[in-house]
């Protein structure tokens, strides 16, 4: 996500400058959240929903890792706007 505001508005985001890369047994969260991807706020109704749709089994620690990267997803478009 913090890619596409890079590409859209010419700017790196400070969280993308300063990141550090995901490590890759992380990235089917990623994927998942892409999956999921809401246009507001993600909420445990929406995972809950998308495992059972998917019949992906999912754990709490993960459920909680889906709502950490889309909390940081809003801070992200948050602060791009007011760049």
């Amino acid at each position: 996500m913090l890619e596409h505001i890079r590409d859209k508005t010419g700017k790196v985001p400070h969280e993308l400058a300063n990141e550090e890369p995901l490590p890759t047994e992380a990235g089917y969260l990623l994927q998942w959240y892409y999956q999921i991807a809401p246009s507001e706020a993600l909420s445990y109704i929406e995972i809950k929903a998308w495992s059972e749709l998917t019949q992906t089994e999912i754990e709490p620690f993960e459920v909680e890792s889906l709502m950490e990267i889309d909390r940081q997803r809003r801070i992200a478009n948050y602060k791009a706007r007011q760049d």
